[in-house]
């Protein structure tokens, strides 16, 4: 069995759509699916980039979320209709990566070697024009063994508002994709939505 047919087995369907998915938006942000003239227009929401702090207080309190905690940071996400500020913290099963350098090498590995967690960041936007948007997202990170301490995230993202200029985003779902560097403790995501 070839390495990506053994990924495929290790790796959730969800993953492998959202790849599907994102991997195949064209500039005009439509992605034909199959030879059924299906498409599947994910438009671009925001571009983020978020840095780990050291220390920093969780931004929800961990006992609804699965996994460990990893982390927390903020940063920034900049978009056509929502810009600002970004907190949040990051939980994850099975993940051999923590923020503060510990490191647990068994954890989360394919049978290629290769490191696989299931990641759920939350936490909040803080919109430029002054409102709260609640974030919760659930996807996965693959970190390859030859590209440490590279690795390689999606996630699906919903989003809760009171605000009246973003309420329909209570009514969207999201995807991100992204890569995160262990040695920076940065992460740069996409996000797009339908």
């Amino acid at each position: 069995m070839s390495r990506s047919s053994k990924l495929a087995l290790a790796v959730p369907p969800i993953f492998l759509l959202l790849g599907v998915a994102l991997g195949g938006v064209s500039k005009a942000g439509t992605h034909d699916v199959g030879k059924g003239k299906q498409s599947m227009e994910l438009r671009h929401l925001f571009d983020a980039e978020l840095q780990y702090q050291l220390g920093m207080e969780t931004v929800l309190p961990a006992e609804s979320w699965e996994g460990d905690l990893i982390g927390s940071g903020e940063g920034r996400v900049t978009g056509a209709r929502i810009r600002g500020t970004i907190r949040w913290s990051m939980y994850a099963a099975s993940c051999p990566y923590r923020a503060d350098g510990r490191q647990y090498p068994s954890a989360g590995r394919t049978d290629e070697g290769d490191h696989l967690c299931r990641a759920t960041p939350r936490g909040f936007i803080k919109t430029d024009d002054g409102a709260t948007i609640w974030f919760d997202a659930h996807g996965f990170g693959l970190r390859r063994e030859n590209a440490n301490p590279q690795w390689s995230l999606t996630a699906s993202l919903r989003f809760r508002t009171s605000n009246p200029r973003y309420l329909w985003l209570n009514e969207t779902l999201a995807v991100w994709e992204g890569s995160f560097d262990e040695k920076a403790k940065r992460a740069r995501y996409h996000a797009y939505y339908r």
